[in-house]
C-alpha cells in the first residue's frame, strides 16, 4: 500500500499513542533515524531496538546508540499521539532476507506487505528451534507436536516480532 512519486516509494504505518512494535519492508538509502522518522518529527518520542535505543531532544537532535534502522530489525517506536507514519524509501523491491538468530529473544522485522500464517511462514525445518513468538499484545508458543498456539496467528507487514529460539 504505497505511492511511487519521482522514484520514491512511500507507505503508511498507522501508530497509536504510546509504544508501537514496527518494522520496515523498505527503507531509504540514508537510513538514519533523522531521515526515517522525519515525517513524524515532533510526535516521535523515542525508539528502542534490540540492545539499542534513541531519543529525540526538545531541540530535535537524536541521541543514543540507535542511529540507523534496517529492514531485518523490529523497533519499539513511541509517539505522543495517534499518527499515520509515512515511511519513505528509494527501493520498492526487497531481496530475500536471511536472519541470523542468536539463542534467546531476537527482535526482528516482518518486511512484507502480505499477511502470513506463522505455521506456514516458519518451515518445519526450523520450527523445532523456536520457543515462541511475541508481537505487540499477542504471543504464540509451539507445542512438541509442532502446532502453534496462542493469540498470535499471523505475521503482519510492518510489524516487529520477538522470536525466541533455543539455539543460534
Amino acid at each position: 500500500h504505497g505511492n511511487i512519486n519521482d522514484g520514491n516509494f512511500t507507505y503508511k504505518i498507522p501508530l497509536h499513542t504510546g509504544q508501537n512494535l514496527i518494522s520496515f519492508h523498505s527503507i531509504p538509502e540514508d537510513s538514519s533515524v533523522e531521515i526515517v522518522f522525519e515525517s513524524i518529527e515532533g510526535n516521535v518520542l523515542g525508539i528502542i531496538g534490540e540492545g539499542e535505543a534513541g531519543t529525540i531532544l526538545p531541540n530535535g537532535e537524536w541521541v543514543g546508540s540507535l542511529t540507523d534502522v534496517n529492514s531485518t530489525s523490529g523497533y519499539w517506536v513511541e509517539v505522543g499521539d495517534n499518527v499515520d507514519f509515512f515511511a519513505k524509501s528509494e527501493n520498492i523491491s526487497l531481496e530475500d532476507l536471511s536472519y541470523n538468530l542468536h539463542s534467546g529473544p531476537n527482535l526482528v522485522s516482518y518486511p512484507s506487505q502480505k499477511i502470513s500464517n506463522i505455521q506456514e511462514a516458519i518451515s518445519s525445518e526450523f520450527s523445532s528451534s523456536f520457543q515462541g513468538i511475541i508481537g505487540e499484545g499477542e504471543a504464540a508458543a509451539i507445542l512438541p507436536s509442532g502446532e502453534w498456539v496462542g493469540s498470535l496467528e499471523e505475521f503482519e507487514g510492518n510489524r516487529g516480532y520477538w522470536l525466541k529460539v533455543y539455539d543460534s
